[in-house]
């Protein structure tokens, strides 16, 4: 093989992969919220997909309280081309405690956000 028919080939493979990355993007945004009455914990990750029933979605949520992992959830769909919803019952929350949410997207990137307990 030449040396320019394997630099052609290598051009060409490094675009197919970029070009399947630029497609990929990590969660735009993490909206949450939490209730201390009911100790409900409300997910909202925002992350625009051509088709989440396909092959790009939000795969992986993990909820810490205090830096100790409570949650670790695993999709295999995303609930709409916009986002992905979750709920959960954090009932050892309290008053200043801090919640952390970490998404992650099965193509690429992730995304953290957290609150305080009021």
């Amino acid at each position: 093989m030449s040396p320019k028919s394997l630099c052609l080939m290598i051009g060409l493979a490094l675009s197919v992969f970029a070009g399947s990355l630029a497609l990929a993007h990590p969660p735009s945004q993490i909206a949450m919220s939490f209730d201390p009455e009911t100790s409900l914990l409300a997910i909202r990750i925002l992350h625009g997909v051509p088709d989440p029933r396909g092959d790009h979605y939000i795969d992986e949520v993990r909820v810490f309280l205090n830096g100790k992992e409570v949650i670790l959830q695993r999709f295999f769909s995303q609930l709409s081309a916009q986002e992905q919803q979750a709920q959960y019952l954090i009932v050892d929350a309290k008053k200043g405690d801090v919640l952390e949410v970490f998404a992650h997207c099965n193509k690429f990137g992730d995304r953290k956000a957290q609150l305080t307990v009021e």
